[in-house]
């Protein structure tokens, strides 16, 4: 019976060669994901169109929920410590494997550039960073609407930081809705009838639209207004910029469609 000669050959700097040229890069944690979320800590509901609702996005997200950190203090006590984490957290999600980073709140554009500058990957922490673009879209001739949580809260610091300081703007804010303000802003109970809220924040965008109706473009600055997103752009006939919207952008840049694969028929 002849015996099976096995091969004892020695691998070759050549053969190595080929052999690392077939070796998957590995750094990352998860892979498949291309934006993370840092978020506040908060427990109402979140529908779909919400940021912190993924059954609303067709592709996976990361989450990273900063303990302690509430929209209240977002909006009333924006600081460094706040501010550091943050940082903090947009470093763990690029760890994790996060390509781009985002925020569940509009008021994070306090810290857009800190972000933007602490992290290796694009950052929109807000959708106030639309501002520019919509302004841009529309001929530069008609001020860009806000739709606000809080227009107290929203200072020209915030304006600022996603380099629309220069861009005339008409803001509205949700303070005098009593839904959305007892549930949101005030956060006096964690439900919420989703259907008021609707209506209160279609209310907002008319009362902006009366006292400017010039306007051409509406940004919806607060993540709890996208699940209406259709109906005020139904009802109004403007373009709706949303971080929703925003988001769904980022990722095809971040993840672009192989259209190789693609047939022209």
């Amino acid at each position: 019976m002849p015996q099976i000669q096995r091969n004892t050959k020695h691998t070759t700097d050549t053969d190595d060669k080929s052999a690392s040229n077939k070796r998957t890069r590995g750094d990352r944690n998860i892979y498949g994901v291309s934006i993370g979320v840092i978020c506040l800590e908060s427990y109402f509901p979140k529908p779909p169109g919400h940021i912190k609702n993924p059954a609303g996005l067709s592709f996976p997200v990361l989450y990273h929920t900063i303990k302690g950190a509430t929209v209240q203090k977002l909006l009333n006590e924006p600081n460094d410590q706040l501010r550091d984490l943050f940082i903090q957290a947009a470093k763990d999600l690029v760890r994790e494997g996060a390509r781009a980073i985002t925020s569940s709140c509009g008021f994070s554009a306090l810290y857009q550039k800190d972000l933007a500058t602490a992290v290796d990957v694009p950052v929109f922490a807000s959708s106030l960073i639309q501002i520019p673009l919509a302004w841009q879209m529309t001929g530069c001739r008609a001020p860009v609407g806000v739709l606000t949580a809080s227009k107290k809260s929203l200072t020209p610091a915030h304006f600022q930081a996603v380099g629309a300081e220069n861009i005339p703007v008409v803001v509205q804010g949700m303070e005098d809705f009593p839904e959305f303000s007892d549930v949101i802003l005030n956060n006096n109970r964690t439900d919420m009838n989703l259907s008021i809220v609707e209506e209160e924040v279609l209310d907002a965008a008319f009362r902006l639209l009366r006292r400017a109706p010039e306007t051409k473009a509406l940004i919806l600055e607060c993540t709890d207004m996208p699940p209406y997103a259709r109906r005020i752009q139904t009802a109004t006939g403007l373009p709706v910029f949303d971080l929703t919207t925003l988001t769904a952008m980022v990722h095809s840049a971040t993840t672009p469609i192989n259209y190789e694969a693609r047939s022209y028929c």
